[in-house]
């Protein structure tokens, strides 16, 4: 059994501020490129239903190690038999929805079969995450959260991750165990998104702070000193227009339109020239700053679950040889 922790490639970061403020920056984009590759064409919040189901389906499997080992590769489907259903006022309260909302969006998507009522709620079946779609999205997101891995490492944001308390084999390609563990990331990141508005208002805060700030380097800027706080001076970020806003999130334009003005008009979103930003001043309130600081604290959750599953070594490994 592989015993020992992964290991930073880079050199640690130790001031907290800038390393939350690196983690943000990075980390916005990565949860919300996940949520673009399971969206595909469909709506946004559609997909983190979907998304929501199948965690509550199978959190028996993603709490036990054998079965996540069991279930790991991308032919490797826990059947129906397998998967708990949950309820639709369990359902809207996960992602603070409407309840009509979720039973109305539901229903749809049982009609067009990408769910199933169930006794004690709704499960999404065996057969259509079998599709050959689900596959090809699940490797796009295995290689997503590689390179991000490899990304965060290499910064020294990564530190005392814990040990493997089960063992892949080398030459395992842990598809469907890895899309489990992300689905989990980007669901609690989204429980939190109250704090901003709706869910979709905090999607929205999401992509505009991400697509104000992807322009800078990765690493530390000049700006990013100890005592600095999080925010990129306003001056830094890049504006998104609405149009661009609503075309990256794959909501209609008039929706975008209606939950900026209600952003704008609670000052949290801010109109400039050439498009919107979210200023530093409201990445310096508290509400906001516990979303990044909770977002932090879910990723290194998520790396943890993929160190004690075996994963992390293995990648880490695949760099030693490159």
């Amino acid at each position: 059994m592989i015993s020992h922790a992964p290991t930073p490639f880079g050199a640690p970061v130790d001031d907290e501020n800038l390393r939350l403020r690196l983690i943000s920056r990075l980390s916005v984009g990565f949860l919300l490129d996940l949520i673009a590759i399971a969206r595909g064409d469909g709506h946004v919040v559609d997909t983190l239903l979907v998304g929501a189901i199948i965690q509550a389906n199978i959190s028996e499997i993603t709490r036990r190690a054998d079965l996540q080992v069991a279930f790991a590769e991308s032919n490797e489907i826990p059947p129906d038999e397998m998967r708990r259903p949950i309820s639709m006022s369990a359902l809207a309260n996960s992602l603070d929805l409407p309840f009509e909302t979720v039973r109305r969006r539901v229903t749809t998507m049982v009609g067009e079969g990408y769910c199933r009522f169930v006794e004690g709620g709704v499960i999404v079946p065996t057969a259509v995450l079998a599709q050959p779609q689900y596959a090809a999205d699940g490797f796009r997101a295995y290689e997503r959260v590689r390179a991000f891995y490899y990304e965060v490492s290499d910064l020294g944001l990564l530190r005392d991750l814990p040990p493997p308390t089960a063992e892949l084999s080398a030459r395992a390609f842990p598809i469907r165990a890895i899309a489990r563990l992300m689905g989990a990331y980007v669901l609690r990141v989204a429980e939190k998104l109250g704090a901003i508005g709706d869910l979709l208002d905090g999607l929205i805060v999401l992509e505009v702070f991400r697509s104000n700030t992807e322009h800078l380097p990765r690493g530390p800027t000049p700006g990013d000193g100890p005592d600095n706080g999080i925010p990129v001076a306003d001056e830094h970020r890049r504006p998104i227009a609405v149009t661009a806003l609503a075309r990256r999130l794959g909501v209609p334009h008039e929706t975008a339109r209606r939950h900026v003005a209600g952003l704008i008009a609670r000052d949290t979103c801010r109109r400039v020239r050439g498009g919107l930003i979210i200023p530093a001043e409201t990445l310096s309130r508290p509400q906001l700053r516990g979303v990044l600081v909770e977002n932090s604290g879910n990723l290194h959750r998520l790396f943890g679950a993929l160190s004690q599953l075996g994963v992390l070594v293995i990648w880490d490994s695949v760099r030693l040889r490159a």
